[in-house]
């Protein structure tokens, strides 16, 4: 895949996350974690600054596009829906967890069906869960959890899924109530895989986090890694044609690169120029 990264006109944040394509403005939305932002930018509006909203929140987690202005965001143990229009928030529900732990990312099943996971803030190992928010209930589905992160869905009930404490990408069958987990690809002990993106092909985009790239896993589980210049990519998201792919990364402690902390977006494809 041939990749031309240039940044996407945004503040450096701390922690990007969360990309997503909303068809209908045809714009990519992110969050930055930590500072309680949502971000949204278009790849035809060439250097005009992205639009930044910053929620009196804790934490921004993840937004879940519902339609081009409303999203399920979530906070430390709250989910809410966010009203870009409006600017209003109505909180969804709130639950009782331990300290530590925290909403991380999460996806709509093409049955409407919110899947959220969490993670712990002090590292503890499988202390963490994936949820399914349905009519107004938080069921637990699957537990035994180090970082949900990446869901997103190849078929009406099939998902693929990755637990950044393990090298792997899973497939899960989802229903409501019900989610049956298997393992598809195996990935280097070293790699810390996070959010990502499945192409029309069947393909799956993977950020794989501290190693400065994108894992391009085929549907037959042929890899090619495609280099980012950041140490730490955290979210990919292709656009509905597939002409853009945008990845946010994060501005870790450790973080020495320029890149570390921006979005940068690439055209791809057969012309690979972006057009419409």
């Amino acid at each position: 895949m041939k990749v031309n990264w240039r940044r996407v006109p945004v503040h450096r944040g701390q922690l990007y996350e969360s990309a997503r394509w909303i068809p209908e403005l045809e714009l990519f939305q992110w969050v930055d974690i930590l500072a309680s932002s949502i971000h949204r930018w278009s790849p035809f509006k060439g250097e005009q600054m992205a639009e930044t909203r910053t929620l009196d929140l804790e934490f921004v987690t993840v937004a879940i596009p519902l339609d081009a202005v409303r999203s399920i965001v979530a906070s430390r143990n709250s989910l809410f829906t966010y009203d870009w229009s409006t600017g209003g928030l109505t909180e969804l529900g709130k639950w009782t967890f331990p300290p530590d732990i925290r909403f991380n990312d999460g996806a709509l099943s093409p049955h409407g069906v919110v899947h959220i996971g969490t993670m712990s803030m002090s590292g503890r190992k499988d202390a963490a869960n994936l949820f399914q928010f349905y009519d107004g209930e938080l069921i637990g589905v699957l537990d035994g959890i180090g970082i949900s992160n990446g869901i997103r869905w190849f078929s009406p009930e099939r998902a693929y899924y990755v637990d950044s404490v393990y090298p792997r990408v899973d497939v899960l069958t989802t229903a409501i109530g019900t989610v049956v987990r298997d393992p598809w690809v195996t990935l280097d002990e070293i790699d810390e895989p996070d959010g990502i993106a499945v192409a029309a092909d069947g393909a799956v985009l993977v950020a794989n986090w501290g190693r400065a790239a994108i894992e391009h896993i085929a549907s037959d589980g042929l890899r090619t890694t495609i280099p980012v210049p950041a140490r730490f990519p955290s979210s990919v998201a292709l656009s509905g044609d597939e002409r853009w792919m945008i990845v946010t990364t994060a501005a870790a402690p450790d973080s020495a690169g320029d890149g570390d902390g921006y979005v940068f977006i690439t055209p791809v494809g057969r012309d690979s120029d972006g057009d419409r």
